[in-house]
């Protein structure tokens, strides 16, 4: 009975993004939020209102996972809290950035100062002036007021809390990370290219884990329509071993003739020690025994045309 190899499973430690993600979030929160802001009151355009808070939200959801991949951070439960306070705090300091911009640029700020927004109050009194007397008009020079604000606003605070938050451990889950080295495992995608093969046991084995049952697989060029490729994470350690995952491939195209890729997942993220990376490496090495899809469309379409060339 074959026993299955073990899946990567992360350790969930917090690591210093205890105190580099917070920081971090936080000197992003301001960056996004002055440039969001400002943004926001030279371009004042209804479509920018739906295209704005995605940038937004997946800048500042970009950015705390940078914070993350810096501070190491494993916990997927701490990197989303975090993604959700710091994504609050840069929406309320839009909404700072915003209103001071909107003073400055009609020169009413002789007596206020950008600190005088962080009050809650100054914001309140803001968005109550705005909904009635509008800040920006139509083409036709109709001014925009009423609710048409509250609902953008709650479109903004949603979509830029919302993708701030997710984003973050979405783009984390799947980075492998080694505890032995204390570092990011790096990522190489199609180590092996591999022709599908139908016999179930040979199957059944691969998707176990077996790395013999892999590497009996012949090897097929990166361009083939239906392949198999097998992606490798790496440890830095001298023995830390690494973490690959198998995808069957499927290369579609459309009526302009380019390629769309559809991936299914074969296995899941096993672990394998030193030697069997070494192993999958000089695999890799081998080259594959079907010519590349190019060169079998040109010797196909010079068939072609000796076969016109005769008849003729």
């Amino acid at each position: 009975m074959e026993t299955q190899r073990a899946t990567y499973q992360s350790s969930g430690k917090i690591g210093i993004s205890l105190i580099v993600l917070p920081i971090f979030g936080l000197l992003s929160a301001v960056a996004v939020a002055a440039a969001y802001g400002y943004g926001s009151v030279y371009n004042p355009s209804m479509k920018l209102a739906f295209i704005l808070p995605m940038l937004g939200g997946g800048a500042i959801g970009g950015l705390l996972a940078l914070g993350g991949i810096v501070g190491k951070c494993r916990s997927m439960v701490f990197l989303t809290l975090v993604s959700f306070i710091v994504s609050l705090i840069c929406t309320y300091l839009i909404w700072t950035f915003f209103s001071y911009a909107l003073l400055w640029r009609s020169d009413a700020t002789d007596d206020l100062m950008l600190i005088d927004f962080l009050v809650p109050s100054n914001i309140w009194m803001m968005m109550q002036f705005i909904v009635e007397e509008g800040w920006y008009s139509t083409r036709e020079g109709i001014p925009v007021t009423g609710t048409t604000f509250w609902w953008k606003w709650s479109f903004e605070a949603l979509t830029i809390v919302g993708i701030g938050t997710i984003l973050p451990p979405l783009l984390l889950k799947s980075k492998p990370f080694c505890e032995a080295s204390g570092r990011w495992m790096t990522y190489e995608k199609g180590v092996l290219n591999l022709v599908p093969v139908d016999d179930e046991s040979v199957f059944a084995r691969m998707v176990f884990g077996d790395i013999d049952a892999v590497l009996q697989l012949q090897p097929a060029h990166s361009d083939r329509p239906i392949r198999l490729r097998l992606d490798l994470w790496k440890s830095a350690a001298e023995e830390g071993g690494g973490v690959y995952q198998i995808q069957l491939v499927t290369t579609q195209f459309d009526k302009k003739g380019n390629t769309q890729d559809n991936e299914k997942q074969i296995t899941g993220r096993l672990v394998v020690n030193q030697r069997e990376v070494e192993r999958i490496e000089q695999y890799a090495l081998v080259q594959p025994t079907e010519q590349p899809l190019a060169a079998q469309v040109e010797a196909m379409e010079d068939q072609s045309a000796r076969d016109g060339f005769d008849r003729a």
